[in-house]
């Protein structure tokens, strides 16, 4: 099993892509890093995943299984026209997994709130 680490801040999700094999068990950890609301919500079949997360809160889904290859769109529910939204990408096309972006590469502060 493992686990990926994702930071909501500035309206935005760093990593915004998770990558997943199918088949691989994974839990998602999700800390608020801004400064007002968000949260980390999709959905897995007809069930919703529901994080809500005040600042500096963080909260981790049950473990999770794709076992097909599939886009998987998660949004923060308040801010996802911003657009705060995100992808888990399932695939077996030897993707490497997912590695948290640093600030460069989210392209902003993670400590402003835009």
């Amino acid at each position: 099993m493992r686990e990926i680490s994702v930071v909501a801040t500035a309206y935005q999700f760093v990593p915004a892509v998770i990558l997943v094999q199918p088949g691989e068990q994974i839990i998602i950890t999700v800390t608020n890093g801004g400064m007002i609301f968000h949260t980390f919500t999709f959905n897995m079949g007809a069930q919703e995943i529901h994080l809500p997360l005040n600042p500096g809160e963080t909260k981790s889904t049950e473990v999770l299984t794709f076992v097909e290859p599939q886009q998987v769109l998660f949004w923060c529910r308040p801010h996802q026209y911003a657009p705060m939204t995100g992808t888990i990408e399932v695939s077996s096309d030897g993707a490497s997994p997912t590695s948290p972006a640093t600030e460069s590469e989210s392209g902003g502060d993670p400590d402003y709130d835009y």
